[in-house]
Parts: structure tokens; C-alpha cells; sequence
């Protein structure tokens, strides 16, 4: 069994948050893209920085970083491995199908919630009057 440190976490997932499914095109800055390469297979992909650099900024400040994919652990890893955000990230792991909780609204126990468009606009909630660490 693998234990995450006692202290503050923030879960990652991946695919349309740390890396964009729009392919990148003639257009897009080469600093814009990464290329990702799982099972023998590589793609290029555009990458969204505004969420890289959030992961960043929660590591540095102590949280433990989960990152997740429905792609799976493997697919997790090699993008983290493409990012060089290896000393960022404690663990991956697949996407959650299910939560099992005692409390019926999940919004009370998980905690904020962020997004960054690929044009750094915000979206979220921050449930419970929970303080905004941004």
C-alpha cells in the first residue's frame, strides 16, 4: 500500500487539464507543445501552463500532488514524465470511478476546485467558506 504524507493534497487529473486534446497546429508556439510518448506511441499535444504552473505552486507550498488520468497510471506518468514535473508529483493513478463517503455531497469533503482554461481564465468553487489560496 502506498501512503501519501499527512498534510494538505491536491489531485491533478490530466487529459483537457495539464494537456489539451486540441492538436496542436502550425501556428502553436513550439513552447506550447509537448510530446508525449506511452506504449510506443507518440503525440504531440498542447499544454495548458496556467494549470502546470498551479501544480507548481501547490507542490512548493506542501501540498502532496495526485495526479490522475481515465487514461490510466501508465498514461499519467509518461505526461508528467513529458512535463519534467517528476519532483512535483508524489503518485499517479487511474482516474476514480467511484467514491464511497459517508457524506452524500462530495463538495463538502473534496475541497476547492480549479480549472484554467488554456487562456488562464479561472473557473471553480471554493465550498464551506474555505479561504482562497491562490
Amino acid at each position: 500500500m502506498y501512503k501519501m504524507p499527512n498534510g494538505p493534497t491536491a489531485y491533478f487529473d490530466v487529459d483537457d487539464t495539464l494537456i489539451m486534446w486540441t492538436r496542436p497546429n502550425h501556428d502553436t508556439p513550439k513552447h506550447d507543445i509537448v510530446e508525449v510518448t506511452t506504449r510506443g506511441v507518440k503525440d504531440s499535444f498542447v499544454v495548458n501552463h496556467h494549470n502546470v504552473e498551479y501544480l507548481k505552486k501547490l507542490s512548493i507550498r506542501g501540498h502532496a500532488i495526485f495526479v490522475w488520468s481515465a487514461g490510466g497510471s501508465c498514461w499519467a506518468e509518461a505526461v508528467i514524465k513529458a512535463l519534467k514535473l517528476e519532483k512535483y508529483v508524489w503518485a499517479v493513478g487511474s482516474k476514480p470511478t467511484y467514491f464511497v463517503d459517508d457524506i452524500k455531497d462530495p463538495r463538502q469533503f473534496v475541497g476547492k476546485h480549479v480549472y484554467y482554461d488554456v487562456n488562464g481564465v479561472r473557473t471553480g468553487f471554493v465550498p464551506n467558506n474555505l479561504e482562497d489560496d491562490t
